[in-house]
């Protein structure tokens, strides 16, 4: 289903959310501000064959800076920092960027995800498989490991009226055999109560396969429940590999002032590998004295019609944890 027409009559509301960073030092222009967040997991993943561990769902650290440059704009810098993905426990630069923005553009170049990694509208807490077709993997079809970030991206962001426009170019590196991707991500208010959008990526992997991946998505606040949701779809091109359709459906609402629960359908369809189906719940407490702490608790389940898989037919997982945002 080719979704690119529309991309420029349409948009999506990137639903997500950070701490408020902590203002280190400022002064003549100059801003330094520090944020990040750990989190720690008791978690047995979705197959029968894993035991219960601690999990280091993350373990970030975010230092940026900024100057006032004149003219109404800023040059700013950010490095993100993670120990909590490597098992080795090893310091990983997630991100890394410079740019210049004003209140209504801004451009970055470095080490970032692609404009199509905020697309998927999925409110799992732990999420094992690919949230949407621009995050599918071609080696296995159900991962959440494909190529939503890069080591040479230049991406850039312009607000108009009702629409933000959100591009991304990987310009694959210096080696001819690195894959480059084109990403196209525009969103729009309708009105306060309900958002939408769409998104497009052109993907040349290593050895020349390329992909091209629409998706559409929303949000809509009806009355205490919000409700999210979203479609993609990715496409090879003249090489026998079959496509791979996701499809989300989220709803969240609260349970009382502190607590929020959230519950969630996403199915995963190849013609090669199968169909999956991902159930999910969840539920998050905050301290009312401490916003930035939170526990939280989810399960998860999968009814499967696949080929290849590591898991067995209507496994279950389930998680519990405490987070610190700072």
């Amino acid at each position: 289903m080719k979704l690119l027409p529309l991309a420029l009559a349409f948009g999506v509301i990137a639903a997500s959310g950070s701490a408020s960073a902590a203002t280190i030092y400022k002064k003549d222009g100059f801003t330094f501000k520090i944020d990040g967040d750990i989190q720690l997991q008791l978690r047995q993943e979705v197959d029968e064959d894993s035991n219960s561990e601690i999990d280091i769902d993350d373990s970030e650290l975010k230092p940026k800076v900024s100057y006032d440059i004149g003219g109404g704009y800023k040059a700013y810098a950010e490095a993100h920092f993670d120990v909590g993905n490597d098992d080795d426990g090893n310091v990983e630069a997630e991100e890394t960027f410079i740019g210049i923005k004003n209140k209504i553009f801004k451009v970055q170049i470095g080490r970032q995800d692609y404009v199509t990694d905020d697309f998927a509208t999925e409110r799992a807490i732990e999420e094992p498989f690919a949230e949407s077709a621009f995050e599918e993997d071609n080696d296995n079809r159900f991962d959440n490991d494909g190529f939503v970030d890069g080591d040479d991206v230049i991406l850039a962001s312009i607000r108009a009226g009702a629409f933000d426009i959100h591009l991304s170019q990987d310009i694959g590196g210096a080696d001819e055999d690195d894959f480059s991707s084109s990403d196209i991500y525009v969103t729009a208010n309708i009105n306060k109560y309900f958002q939408v959008g769409v998104a497009a990526q052109i993907l040349e992997e290593e050895g020349g396969l390329e992909s091209d991946t629409y998706g559409i998505n929303f949000h809509a606040k009806l009355g205490p429940v919000s409700l999210a949701g979203d479609y993609s779809e990715k496409e090879y091109d003249d090489s026998g590999v079959e496509d791979t359709e996701v499809f989300n459906l989220s709803a969240g609402f609260k349970l009382a002032k502190t607590t929020k629960a959230v519950l969630g359908y996403t199915n995963i369809d190849n013609g090669s590998f199968g169909d999956l189906d991902v159930y999910y719940a969840n539920v998050t407490y905050k301290f009312p004295k401490a916003k930035n702490v939170s526990v939280f608790a989810e399960i998860q389940g999968v009814s499967e019609d696949v080929t290849s898989t590591s898991f067995d037919e209507d496994d279950t997982g389930y998680l519990v944890g405490m987070r610190i945002k700072f």
